[in-house]
């Protein structure tokens, strides 16, 4: 996982015993970077040591890989699928030879997150079989965004823990979401230690750089800002009392934002830069009752100036359109360089459908952007499948240039390593073109990730999920979050009933979550210690 474009397998066998590395002149260091980590991706796995050689003969297992080196390392704007994509790589097996073939370094490294799927493991037995595969990713953009501005920080460790996982299943596109969760130089008044700092992000974004991963700011740039508003010394900077959205009329609005568009410029080398926009409901709301607001108006001013000035820096701007909702013909106004950015977390096509007309009725190109549901739920519930499915359905449709998956905090208290399956699944589902085969993705999730253990995850995953199915039956009221309904009054009339009409589903959420507590218990006793941290972050979730 990914599904390669093309794979044909053979009945012979290549032995990675005594198998050896073609040394080749014109390895770059990212090329020797991704080839010394699946050495030692087989030494950990396997006990085995591939060492490099210059003697290229027929009696020798060798290991060949070449590189075109065509295209940048990371995405750039104008990116193209298909065979020539810089992405695109050929891996061909035999019994004497792997023969890769990349069309840049990007290629390469998604080549060799190939090849370690497709190792055997038994010990001085382990081999690859025989293999033809062409592969290039369906879509060119390929994303996920992390939400840094609800509930605790993760550390710098877990993002670049997050980032070797993504990398995993081929994402190139790391976006960090924020509202001021960034330290802005000459505002220390605005979240005063809960940022992260910029030296914080440069390492970030350089790890990911290693991984062929672009880190782009998510930033909000109208709405979404109450933790600025807030303060004193910009409330006056807000279109409401001390509110969410800044008030573009405002000169001083323009100044501030101006600094910190320069800034997140300067210390964001990607060539995109999403610019948020979404939700700006206290103007829409003001605008009912104040009639020198006009929300649209407003809307597309700010728009403008905004998208003009990060054009300014060379960025491509990315923008929401749920502005859409309130106003259907306003994307006719957007600048005609922006790339608008669908997001939908239903299930509903109608809903999606009408989101995506007027985007395709300008011809523009557009990112589609899906969610994990992990802020409302105790654990992701299965209509986060619906959602992206729905999404890649759409986008494929519509011919969009690019996917995200959304993993939100809002709920504080979420645990963040229950959605690393899931993004998993959005990973897969925008590289390959068919769509994820639901029924085995657990299965061969469970497979490719924990090995020895998998028997044991594989059961755990699907008895969390069962335990959540019968969790949404039996807290009601709002069967989407139920991990807001469990901080409801249980005594109300309304839960007294409900609590009565589904006794026997509570019952089976606690079998249901006992039985995926067992399977974590043993999988925690079996494997290696580096690996328990995931496992424990599930049974806290149990508990």
């Amino acid at each position: 996982m990914p599904l390669p474009q093309m794979i044909q397998y053979g009945t012979n066998k290549f032995s990675l015993s005594h198998a050896r590395i073609l040394e080749a002149k014109n390895f770059s260091a990212d090329d020797q970077r991704a080839i010394n980590h699946f050495i030692a991706f087989v030494k950990e796995q396997t006990g085995i040591s591939l060492v490099a050689t210059n003697a290229n003969d027929a009696t020798t297992p060798l290991f060949v890989f070449t590189s075109e080196h065509n295209g940048s390392s990371l995405p750039v704007p104008d990116e193209k699928t298909g065979k020539e994509s810089r992405e695109a790589y050929q891996i061909h097996v035999t019994d004497k030879k792997v023969l890769v073939t990349a069309k840049s370094e990007a290629g390469l490294f998604y080549a060799l997150q190939t090849l370690r799927q497709l190792i055997t493991t038994e010990g001085q037995k382990s081999f690859i079989p025989e293999v033809n595969i062409e592969d290039y990713p369906a879509f060119a953009y390929r994303g996920v965004m992390m939400d840094f501005s609800h509930g605790g920080l993760l550390t710098e460790e877990e993002i670049k823990k997050q980032i070797d996982f993504l990398a995993l299943w081929k994402m190139n596109q790391y976006y960090f979401y924020n509202e001021v969760n960034i330290e802005m130089k000459s505002y220390p008044l605005v979240n005063y230690r809960a940022q992260y700092t910029q030296e914080q992000i440069k390492r970030i974004i350089g790890y990911a750089k290693e991984k062929h991963m672009d880190v782009i700011p998510f930033v909000e740039l109208y709405g979404h800002l109450h933790e600025l508003l807030r303060v004193e010394k910009y409330a006056n900077l807000a279109v409401g009392n001390y509110g969410h959205e800044v008030d573009p009329r405002n000169p001083g609005t323009q100044t501030l934002l101006k600094e910190w568009m320069k800034q997140y410029a300067e210390l964001f080398p990607s060539p995109f830069i999403h610019i948020g926009f979404d939700e700006t409901w206290e103007t829409e709301r003001l605008s009912l009752t104040d009639s020198s607001i006009n929300s649209k108006k407003l809307y597309i001013e700010q728009l403008n100036l905004v998208t003009k000035t990060l054009e300014g820096y060379g960025k491509k701007v990315m923008v929401w359109t749920d502005i859409s909702r309130s106003h259907p013909d306003i994307i006719s106004q957007f600048p005609k360089k922006i790339i608008p950015v669908v997001w939908e977390y239903s299930n509903d096509s109608t809903v999606m459908s009408n989101w995506i007309k007027p985007i395709v009725k300008e011809q523009l190109p557009f990112f589609i952007q899906s969610a994990v549901d992990g802020w409302g739920h105790v654990y992701p519930s299965d209509y986060t499948y619906d959602n992206i499915d729905l999404c890649f359905k759409a986008g494929h449709e519509n011919q969009a240039i690019g996917y995200i998956t959304s993993v939100w905090t809002d709920a504080v208290q979420p645990l963040l390593r229950n959605t690393w399956m899931f993004m998993a699944y959005g990973c897969i589902g925008a590289w390959q073109t068919p769509p994820v085969d639901r029924n085995e993705f657990i299965s061969n999730y469970s497979k490719l990730v924990y090995s020895s253990i998998a028997g044991s995850m594989d059961n755990a995953f699907k008895k969390l999920a069962a335990s959540q199915s019968y969790l949404e039956k039996c807290l009601g009221n709002n069967s989407r979050h139920t991990l807001v309904e469990m901080w409801a009054n249980p005594f109300s009339t309304y839960f007294l009933k409900n609590t009565n009409e589904h006794v026997s589903d509570f019952k089976k959420a606690r079998i249901a979550a006992e039985e995926a507590q067992e399977s974590l218990i043993n999988a925690l006793q079996s494997c290696p210690a580096k690996d328990t941290a995931y496992i424990k972050s599930l049974l806290v979730n149990i508990y």
